[in-house]
């Protein structure tokens, strides 16, 4: 039995998600490091070396995931943030330049493109 699930490993899953693998990561190695808590309680560190050994690296494995879960969500704020302050300042350019004439509404935003482009390095 133990040698069909083991035929599995490896195997490419189509259209994987790695947000979607890193939070399945990250339960699982939550639930090794409850399980393995579970073999360290009341065990005697002089003859249990390797029920220690398995919950410490229970507990350095979702350390490690959780870091990085942790930051890919820093990561995924910040673009969120960054995307709804374009919005805003998109937003807030069309309300200032309305009144104008359509000809200075068009220089305007011709010169805030080349400014911005600027910013970028992407003009001299």
């Amino acid at each position: 039995m133990i040698e069909a699930k083991l035929a599995r490993l490896g195997v490419p899953v189509e259209e994987a998600d790695p947000l979607a693998a890193l939070a399945d990561a990250l339960r699982h190695a939550h639930g090794d490091l409850l399980a393995a808590r579970q073999l360290v309680d009341g065990a005697d560190p002089a003859l249990d070396h390797q029920r220690i050994r398995l919950y410490t690296d229970a507990l350095d494995r979702l350390t490690r995931i959780a870091s990085t879960a942790s930051q890919t969500r820093l990561a995924e704020r910040h673009a969120q943030l960054t995307a709804e302050q374009v919005e805003r300042l998109h937003a807030a350019v069309e309300r200032a330049i309305q009144p104008l004439p359509l000809e200075h509404q068009q220089r305007v935003i011709m010169r805030l493109g080349a400014e911005l482009r600027r910013e970028a390095g992407e003009e001299p």
